[in-house]
């Protein structure tokens, strides 16, 4: 369409372009730079042309370097073509034997500067010049320049290099001996730059080669040996100390870093002959840290540790500090690879030590054997032996700040890195005996000595804002230094070895020796006894214990702040398995090791206190550290903030803790599970520290309960629970209240029906376990119970609580008969679960020899299994209800009761072996006792276990090692007391293991681990069966209600019969109380906090008018019904003959 314009044309007008620019249909779009004669664009011209004649002249400089350096080269190459003939000549025209010195003084210069590694015939000429040398003696090269032999040397280096990689096995021990000459006798221009490490390299290759003739082998031997021969007989000058530095270095990092130094290890002695074995180590210790690149990446340091301790192990005559220096350096760096990889051989084995270490899993391989043997002599018992022994022969005192220092370092070390051997290395230490100031002293009192001297202990002992500071510079010093270091951290080294060393002892010492071991001046006549410390020396180490273990707990926020915590990305991991690259300091002398130590001592010692009562009553408190008045208050604040962190928190297993195994199957699925394995204990560890930060005082309760009285710890217990019941039941405590909620919601009904019962009288445990097994947890909420009579019919009832509580008790009842097989009873009639149960059926199944056998008695023993977890919930139950048992458990079971943190895991002593057998204990305590040799005893370390469940059943008899070969290992005055210490460990933590972690698994199901972490055995027992102190007449009288004729009327005045019962009570004997209140509540022990905790209250209601009828009692809902009684002698008579014959024992 055309369009008119303002001329009146419809005409478009001409366009006409004389710029030779590309007409460009849109003026708007064009720029104003194109427009000829613009400035800019002239200026990027001129650049463009600068830059072009920039690249000419480099074309050009380039063209003129290349020519100079193909001219250089073409002149060298003549160079050497001359001197080649040169060479020639000379041979050619002094063909004699007589001539060799002359040939070699004329030739070598020739050889020197035209020798090619590349050129065949050059190194046919450096043969020919090798074996005049032999002939003469390189001495012979004396008058030649330094720099000639320092050329002539690297072109043997060469020759020899070249050889080993075209893997020729021609002759080369005329090289090799040439070398070695060349070092002795010009050490300065052999030894230095980088010529030893060309020649140590050389040295290693060639040291492992298996196909050498014997004679290279000695010249191979020869020439290693030769650089430290000729510098240990050098006079002490610096160009000395230079050429020893540049060669040790490369003798450590290039030599004994390489593997299957076959040379090195079938001839050690000659090496050790050669060097200075305390230069050696000094060097080590000094240039391990910087190893050269590449080095410690592989497996190179853990073979230069190899090779080291076999160089010490066949040395004498050193300071043992200084040797042990290295050793302990390189097992601090490299511990945690070593830890994993010792049991490592395979991919399962890889994927089972990743679930117990933090390392780096794709290392998880096996360890060279020669490697393994030799970190495994480190912990034999001769080699633990002998250097006690060497340090107790030295002539002046080992305590030096040194000597304390690199000791201490390098046992815990082991310790940490080789557990399956630590009581063994404890052991030795224990029989030891060194030498201080005071003369000869057992290892663990010259150990105190050297900790009670430092700064750290008389710090901690009197200033009680000191362990906070000492741990922030503790924890910023080992931020700052790294996994090794002899420069720090000495005090603490002493400190926790020593509490390392003690914690053993009180384990091995019974009450007898400790006590005798606490008398100064007592006659001690046993190795254990001279071990223990004074009264005095306890009551301070209590007072440090306890100081750092409340900074350790209560003030860990300042202490290690959030940026100084282990972190952790778990974007890291992808479902291929990628990772992200970490490192992971190791070090056994970590804040968690500090803590644990400390924690474990104190612990001890408070148990034995407890028993013994040696410190002042109020020694273990510490209220003065906090508002004691708000202290309830303040940890239920806490516990509410952890559980809501807890509830807000994401749980990191969510994704990957239902993959099947079957995806793991092979090595790099197993690699990527360890990973994800280690992320997540990561990300576990670094929550439960969080969760301390925000919860010290929960902390306190849990590791050290004794700080705080016990009756306010009773009161925190009760809180919990309360606080746990109304987040579980929505805010209903009460269980009618909770009942009635539940009906009215969705799917109410069915719950409620999960928590009901039909329970036959006669069948009590196993219908409750039928019908209540299920529920887990949720037998916290309240149940509702119905009785069934022998005859099948209901029992009348309404459960208001007091059905609840007979159910309860008939069951515990059940399970704890005399012709029950679930508990066991010792002399005292202490209950703990029956240590041989699973040992029948593993035996059973052994004998039995049929598949369908086998199948039923497997089936039976994950039933028992299941029993025993049901009858800990049953207890859980009655503890969370405020039920009182008339059960007392064994010492060391309650103790099992609180471990549940890894800190307070019970181990077992040879003290609570009494608990369990006291025959058993008086038959050890004689074995440890016995003057003689316990050898003629004919003992070996393996147990009889006598397997038997259920009295109509047959017996067995089980023979057990207690440690790897105890079989052929026989008891002896030097390993009696790991035998005693090994019994215990079995009877007490092996053999009932399942049986018992199943009872403790339902118990915790229901009572929280860390509630019961804050009682110790006597005090849990209280919680269990009630207040074992006088029962408290008035206490009860002001918690009791009344029914019936006996309610008390508006005078406030109480019934004439009831003041008779209460004088009746008030006159019988503690006994008599405790057998009225046991026929009233079934248990004769008052509640932890006095009589108001009783659910229901004691009631009393009238029985009728008729005196000769006897006194009843509903123990379901604590009633006592009492007849009209007239007289206070009727009613006392009545009441022991009711309460002596078990009368009227029914439900109302």
């Amino acid at each position: 369409m055309n369009f008119q314009t303002f001329t009146g044309s419809s005409r478009r007008p001409r366009n006409v372009n004389l710029s030779g620019q590309p007409s460009n249909p849109n003026p708007f779009a064009s720029t104003s730079w194109n427009r000829p004669g613009d400035p800019s664009r002239t200026v990027f011209k001129a650049q463009a042309d600068r830059q072009q004649r920039q690249r000419e002249r480099e074309r050009l400089q380039a063209a003129r370097t290349i020519q100079r350096v193909y001219r250089g080269s073409v002149a060298r190459a003549q160079a050497r073509e001359l001197h080649r003939s040169r060479f020639d000549r000379i041979y050619e025209s002094l063909p004699g034997t007589g001539d060799a010195a002359l040939r070699v003084r004329r030739a070598f210069p020739d050889l020197v500067t035209s020798f090619e590694v590349s050129n065949k015939d050059d190194v046919k000429r450096l043969d020919r010049l090798c074996g005049d040398l032999e002939t003469v003696g390189v001495a012979s090269l004396s008058n030649l320049s330094s720099s000639h032999v320092a050329r002539f040397f690297g072109h043997l280096l060469s020759a020899l290099e070249k050889t080993v990689r075209d893997d020729s096995h021609s002759d080369i021990s005329s090289r090799l001996n040439i070398l070695a000459s060349l070092i002795s006798i010009f050490p300065a221009a052999t030894l230095s730059a980088d010529q030893p490490t060309r020649f140590y390299t050389l040295m290693a290759g060639l040291s492992s080669e298996s196909k050498l003739s014997p004679s290279d082998a000695a010249a191979v031997t020869r020439a290693s040996l030769a650089p430290l021969q000729v510098l240990k007989s050098l006079q002490d000058s610096p160009t000395k100390a230079d050429l020893s530095t540049n060669a040790y270095r490369s003798f450590i990092f290039f030599f004994l870093s390489a593997p299957n130094l076959t040379l090195f290890e079938n001839d050690c002695r000659e090496f050790l002959a050669s060097l200075d074995i305390e230069y050696l180590a000094s060097a080590i210790a000094a240039q391990s840290r910087t190893p050269p690149m590449g080095l410690s990446s592989g497996d190179g340091l853990l073979w230069l540790l190899a090779h080291f301790i076999q160089l010490s192990s066949t040395a004498t005559g050193y300071r043992t500090e200084v040797v042990l220096a290295p050793i302990y350096l390189l097992l601090s760096s490299q511990g945690k690879d070593i830890s994993q990889r010792m049991g490592a051989g395979s991919p399962e084995d890889a994927l089972e030590n990743a679930a117990a270490t933090e390392v780096n899993t794709t290392q998880a391989r096996p360890l060279p054997d020669y490697i393994k043997t030799q970190l495994q002599s480190l912990v034999s018992t001769d080699s633990i032996k002998n250097l006690l022994n060497q340090l107790s022969e030295q002539r002046e005192a080992v305590e030096t700040t040194r000597t304390v220092n690199v000791l201490s370092g390098y046992l815990l070390t082991l310790l940490q890195y080789f557990s399956d051997q630590s009581d063994n290395i404890r052991m030795r230490l224990y029989l030891s005996d060194l030498r201080s100031s005071k003369g000869t002293v057992p290892a663990v009192k010259w150990l105190w000595d050297a900790a009670a001297s430092t700064g750290i202990y008389r710090q901690g002992r009197t200033d009680p804002h000191a362990p906070v500071r000492i741990l922030k510079n503790y924890v910023s010093q080992q931020s700052r230094q790294g996994p090794a270091s002899l420069d720090g951290d000495a005090e603490w080294r002493a400190l926790l070895l020593f509490l390392d060393l003690y914690i053993f002892v009180l384990r091995l010492a019974d009450d007898d020796d400790f006590v005798t071991g606490i008398t100064p001046h007592a006659h001690q006549t046993s190795r254990i006894q001279t071990c223990c410390l004074t009264l005095e020396d306890i009551k301070g180490l209590t007072v440090f214990l306890k100081s750092f273990s409340f900074a350790l707990y209560h003030d860990i926020s300042s202490i290690a702040p959030s940026s100084t915590l282990p972190r952790t990305n778990t974007d890291a991991v992808d479902r291929s398995g990628a990772t992200a690259t970490t490192t992971t300091i190791s070090n056994p002398l970590d804040l968690d090791g500090v803590k644990n130590l400390i924690t474990s001592a104190m612990q001890l010692l408070y148990e034995r206190d407890s028993r013994l009562r040696l410190l002042p009553a109020g020694h273990w408190l510490m209220t003065s550290r906090f508002n004691m008045g708000g202290f309830i208050s303040d940890v239920v604040a806490e516990l509410q903030r952890q559980q809501e962190e807890e509830e807000h928190s994401d749980n990191e297993d969510d994704e990957y803790s239902h993959e099947p195994m079957a995806r793991f199957s092979s090595p790099s699925h197993a690699r990527q599970h360890m990973r994800i394995h280690q992320l997540r204990e990561l990300e576990k560890k670094q929550r439960e520290r969080y969760m301390a930060t925000i919860g010290p005082k929960l902390e306190i309760l849990k590791h050290m309960p004794f700080a705080i009285p016990f009756e306010t710890r009773a009161m925190v217990f009760k809180q919990f629970i309360h606080l746990d019941k109304m987040r579980r039941r929505g805010g209903f405590v009460d269980a009618d209240q909770w009942r009635l909620s539940l009906r009215t919601s969705e799917r109410g009904l069915d719950r409620l029906g999960k928590h009901s019962a039909d329970i036959r009288r006669e069948h009590v445990l196993d219908d409750a376990f039928k019908q209540f097994y299920p529920l887990a947890e949720g037998l916290k909420e309240p149940i509702y119970i119905t009785f069934y009579d022998r005859f099948g019919e209901v029992e009348a009832g309404i459960d208001g609580g007091g059905v609840t509580k007979e159910f309860l008790m008939s069951a515990i009842q059940d399970a704890f008969a005399e012709d029950s097989s679930w508990f066991t009873r010792n002399a005292e009639g202490l209950y703990y679960p029956n240590p041989s149960a699973m040992d029948w059926f593993r035996e059973k199944r052994a004998r039995a020899t049929r598949a369908s056998e086998r199948e039923a008695l497997e089936n039976e023993s994950r039933r028992v299994i299941q029993q025993y977890e049901f009858l800990g919930r049953l207890v859980g139950k009655c503890i969370y209800e405020g039920i009182l048992i008339d059960i007392a458990f064994a010492g060391f079971f309650l103790m099992k009761w609180r471990a549940a943190a890894e800190l307070n895991r019970y181990r077992g002593t040879v003290n609570d072996l009494r608990d369990l057998d006291e025959e058993l204990y008086k038959g050890l305590m004689a074995l440890k006792n016995e003057p003689g040799d316990v050898s003629g005893w004919d003992m070996y370390f393996t147990i009889d276990d006598e397997a038997s469940f259920g009295a109509s059943r047959d017996k067995f008899t089980v023979t057990r090692n207690l440690i790897k070969d105890g079989d052929v290992t026989k008891v002896t005055n030097e390993n009696r007391l790991l035998f005693i210490s090994s019994v215990a460990k079995h009877r007490l933590v092996i053999q009932p293991a399942l049986q018992t972690n199943a009872f403790l698994r339902g118990l915790r199901s229901i009572i929280d681990p860390s509630w019961l972490s804050m009682f110790n055995r006597v005090e849990l027992q209280r919680l269990v069966g009630g207040d074992s102190r006088a029962i408290d007449v008035e206490d009860l009288r002001r918690n009791t209600v009344y029914g019936g004729l006996y309610v008390i009327g508006d005078d406030g005045m109480e019934h004439e019969t009831v003041r008779l019962f209460w004088r009746v009570m008030t006159k019988f004997s503690d006994e008599q109380r405790r057998e009225v209140l046991k026929f009233v509540t079934s248990t004769p022990r008052a509640p932890l906090l006095g009589f108001a905790q009783l659910s229901p209250l004691f009631s009393i209601r009238d029985g009728g008018s008729a005196e000769d009828r006897l006194p009843s009692a509903s123990t379901c809902i604590n009633l006592l019904k009492l007849p009209l009684y007239s007289s206070e002698e009727t009613l006392r008579e009545k009441l022991l003959l009711a309460v002596e014959s078990g009368a009227g024992f029914d439900l109302s």
